[in-house]
């Protein structure tokens, strides 16, 4: 029998239940128990009807009465492929840093990053969590979908989704997969064939097979640069299949892998320096080297032309080269708590920038050439020297979200009114 139901914020019809209600048998598994086990259930578009379907209520039955079998399908799972997930996002690390307020207080701050390793599946419930379960407009045999959504220490940025015919899993991505999967034809494929979608996945012995069959055609003018890199990925457990089986790889074959990396995460492994050869990474769009001992970034970073996002957080930074505004694809740029003066001046030239953290710094004023970034809709200035409002700012047609708290402001011009897209 459902609950009460009512319109939520996405007019979608749902109501609110606790973690421990649907998934009784991990409730002893765990540590977290100040964490909110609130679970939001809604119920996916349907036609305009003020009502689930049958099959959407065929599905939330299923769902009360095995909550349990659904979620330890989860969790097996990304257990079974821990190996491919530590890879792809790096191992897990917790760590903490203390700095001092304005105020000259001592604080601590703990960072949680990466995938898991844990002896029990049903661990991994600490790591992620399910703040909304969403039940398709679609399915099969008489059932609908059911996606679990939320946030998970291995992936940040984009969130967590999983996506379920009865407990037969489907598909594991981000939140957009499992918000999306009603329309998403990798879900109907799944559906049909009765297989897990991954979006990112790839098993050693498949990628074995491939990278043989394309190492074929592979000719590069230097092949030692593509092995010392290689063997230094290889060291701080970024290539798949190196971390717990070991897997003999010719020179053709190292290149082709490494010119189809798309992300490394580089998080609390108290880097000093990063390699010129890291160039080479023709694909990658996602580097991050937060909570290391880096003082400058290399010039062959801004010479990475697939790059959508840099972070950066908790590195003795002493300067950023000019030469940055070359990531003319960049989206995303997160600088924190690294000591940064100064923005490079032609950051203007960096058209696609959507996002600018640049939180706990030093910056007291932005180059002229900000007002250029046009796609720009997300800004964070907080605790950092400004004392003025930097007016630089008026002219952004897309910026929606902007923090400027904890700097030295006495006042707001009168003309911030100018940014009319703020929200």
């Amino acid at each position: 029998m459902l609950p009460n139901l009512d319109f939520n914020d996405n007019e979608s019809l749902g109501y609110y239940t606790t973690f421990d209600k649907l998934f009784r048998n991990f409730i002893l598994h765990k540590a977290n128990d100040d964490q909110d086990l609130t679970i939001e259930v809604s119920f996916g578009y349907n036609e305009g009807n003020f009502e689930p379907s049958d099959i959407q209520v065929a599905a939330h039955e299923y769902l009360v009465t095995n909550g349990n079998q659904i979620l330890e399908t989860l969790v097996r799972y990304l257990k079974q492929h821990e190996e491919y997930f530590m890879e792809f996002y790096g191992n897990y690390i917790e760590t903490w840093h203390e700095y001092t307020t304005r105020q000259g207080k001592k604080s601590r701050a703990t960072y949680k990053y990466g995938f898991p390793a844990v002896k029990n599946a049903y661990q991994l419930i600490n790591y992620f969590t399910i703040s909304e379960i969403q039940i398709s407009d679609e399915g099969a045999d008489g059932m609908a979908c059911i996606s679990f959504i939320g946030s998970c220490t291995w992936e940040e940025e984009h969130g967590f989704g999983a996506v379920f015919h009865k407990s037969k899993l489907l598909l594991v991505g981000d939140k957009d997969h499992a918000y999306y999967a009603s329309l998403d034809e990798i879900a109907k494929d799944a559906l049909q064939k009765r297989i897990v979608h991954f979006f990112k996945l790839e098993l050693l012995p498949d990628r074995k097979k491939r990278l043989s069959e394309e190492s074929a055609t592979v000719h590069v003018e230097n092949p030692e640069a593509y092995t010392t890199l290689f063997d230094w990925l290889v060291q701080h457990k970024m290539i798949f299949g190196y971390r717990n089986t070991p897997v003999d790889l010719n020179t053709q074959e190292k290149i082709v892998l490494l010119t189809q990396i798309k992300r490394l995460t580089f998080n609390g492994q108290s880097l000093e320096t990063i390699p010129s050869s890291i160039q080479l990474l023709k694909s990658l769009t996602l580097l991050s080297f937060s909570l290391n001992k880096i003082k400058t970034i290399p010039l062959e970073v801004c010479m990475l032309p697939s790059l959508r996002t840099l972070t950066i957080v908790h590195n003795p930074l002493e300067r950023i080269p000019k030469q940055l505004s070359m990531l003319t694809n960049l989206e995303f740029l997160t600088i924190k708590n690294s000591g940064l003066q100064f923005l490079p001046e032609k950051i203007g030239t960096m058209h696609q920038l959507k996002l600018i953290d640049v939180s706990s710094n030093k910056l007291t004023a932005l180059p002229s050439s900000f007002g250029e970034l046009t796609q720009l809709t997300r800004l964070v200035l907080h605790n950092n020297s400004f004392t003025s409002f930097p007016e630089v700012l008026l002219g952004l047609p897309q910026l929606k979200n902007l923090n400027i708290s904890l700097n030295q402001l006495t006042s707001l011009p009168e003309s911030i009114h100018k940014i009319q897209s703020l929200t």
